[in-house]
């Protein structure tokens, strides 16, 4: 085999890649884009079109770079039918973005739109030579055409929640959607949340970008880095130079959206590997691999809106998983994110079940726990993970009282609040503990470490 062709070999093997779609959705959804009806496919678990009092749980569900809707709509129907209740209450809606490619396979009509690799970001659907289109349209532009429709209370009277969740360039499409779209404002009397899982790249609302060697610090690279990558701080990636959708908000305007809203990460433990990943500078400069940009991107976020953005942003690893949807949705963490704890099963409610809750009687939805030891730094002055809170914890706190997370002797571990700063609250928590045990925690595994 040539050598050409080999690595094009073992680059499929590494990451699937597909040139058309194996299934065009059944659905067709019907947009009206100045004047025109053009349509796009798509998936879902209840017809859009005959009214059900039942629903109160609306989740889109967004493809990755396979554009296969059918496979994601099951794979968190799945999840739906593991919980009581769930698929009754539930509709659940996967649109398709297609691609050129697949209108010349599948020889589909002209009402169809389709995009380029653009539509993770919100471009707009394609008019060429081969497949003209008389319109237009941001794919983001689609979903919220998708929400005002879902909205209406003729169709569905009683939906409380929308969750818009998903995968890969899925991911990568609600995380950015998050920050652009004004439909969380249309519909103030419904909640959403943004389910973001396992992208390969993030939207920075400012230029600053990891510092190499220093975790949790950010900063403007360096000339020599600019020099190497001028567009790193371009959109996707950044701010600036944005698409016709994103730049119907200024960038000041995405920032203040992204941070009021309620944003999950959901990722894989095991996707710190290069297979698939967007290797571009500007992407590198984001962090090495998967589960890297993801922790950097929510230090990043903390840096930006401060600690208590935390009560809405929450970044979650499930053990175990690599670069699966299926896996991720299955998932309790992923359950969590798209269905929230049950009712009943959130005793301080953060929003975290409470066989899952690391502190049990404290909310915390970051479930932040710096020595793994299964008990959150919230409820947790057990410093020296000796089961009691005790003189010795007492002065390990003595050492750290009033330092920063500047000073290098600085323990994250002692900060229960993610501050970045030790005083009062460490105090209190300490004085409140004393001669008790940490916690309590809803982990079966709580004093041990590592846990989970």
């Amino acid at each position: 085999m040539r050598p050409v062709l080999l690595a094009l070999a073992v680059l499929t093997l590494a990451w699937p890649v597909r040139a058309v779609v194996d299934v065009v959705s059944p659905g067709r959804f019907v947009v009206e884009i100045d004047g025109f009806d053009l349509e796009i496919p798509y998936d879902s678990t209840h017809p859009l079109d005959v009214p059900d009092p039942r629903i109160e749980r609306v989740i889109i569900v967004i493809h990755g770079s396979s554009r296969n809707s059918d496979d994601h709509l099951a794979r968190v129907e799945a999840a739906a039918d593991s919980l009581a209740g769930e698929s009754e209450r539930t509709l659940i809606l996967a649109p398709q973005f297609l691609e050129e490619g697949d209108i010349d396979f599948w020889g589909l009509p002209p009402t169809l739109l389709f995009w380029s690799s653009g539509w993770r970001q919100g471009n707009k659907s394609r008019d060429t030579v081969t497949n003209p289109r008389p319109a237009r349209i941001s794919s983001y532009a689609v979903i919220d055409a998708m929400l005002d429709a879902v909205m209406d209370p003729a169709l569905y009277p009683n939906v409380a929640r929308v969750v818009l969740a998903g995968h890969s360039a899925g991911g990568q499409f609600v995380n950015r959607f998050a920050s652009g779209s004004p439909s969380e404002e249309i519909h103030a009397g419904v909640s959403f949340r943004y389910v973001v899982s396992n992208p390969s790249s993030y939207v920075y609302f400012t230029p600053a970008r990891r510092v190499e060697g220093w975790p949790g610090r950010f900063a403007v690279p360096s000339a020599e880095e600019i020099a190497r990558c001028p567009d790193y701080d371009q959109y996707k990636y950044g701010v600036g130079d944005l698409n016709a959708y994103m730049s119907e908000a200024d960038s000041s305007r995405l920032l203040q959206r992204y941070g009021s809203r309620e944003v999950w990460y959901v990722m894989g433990e095991l996707v710190t590997g290069s297979a698939g990943l967007d290797v571009r500078c500007e992407a590198m400069l984001q962090g090495a691999f998967r589960l890297d940009r993801a922790i950097l991107y929510f230090a990043y976020i903390r840096e930006v809106f401060g600690p208590a953005v935390s009560d809405l942003h929450r970044l979650r690893v499930v053990p175990g998983v690599g670069h699966s949807s299926a896996d991720i949705y299955a998932s309790a963490i992923g359950q969590d994110a798209l269905f929230g704890p049950t009712e009943g099963d959130d005793d301080d409610r953060d929003d975290v079940s409470d066989s899952r809750d690391n502190c049990l009687l404290v909310a915390n939805p970051d479930q932040t726990d710096t020595d793994h030891d299964g008990y959150g730094n919230r409820c947790d002055a057990d410093y020296t993970n000796d089961g009691t809170v005790g003189i010795a914890d007492f002065n390990v706190l003595r050492t750290q009282f009033g330092l920063a997370d500047s000073s290098p002797l600085f323990d994250p571990a002692v900060d229960m609040n993610g501050d970045g700063a030790i005083g009062i609250p460490e105090f209190n928590l300490v004085r409140g503990s004393f001669g008790g045990a940490p916690g309590p925690s809803g982990l079966e595994c709580a004093g041990t470490v590592p846990c989970p």
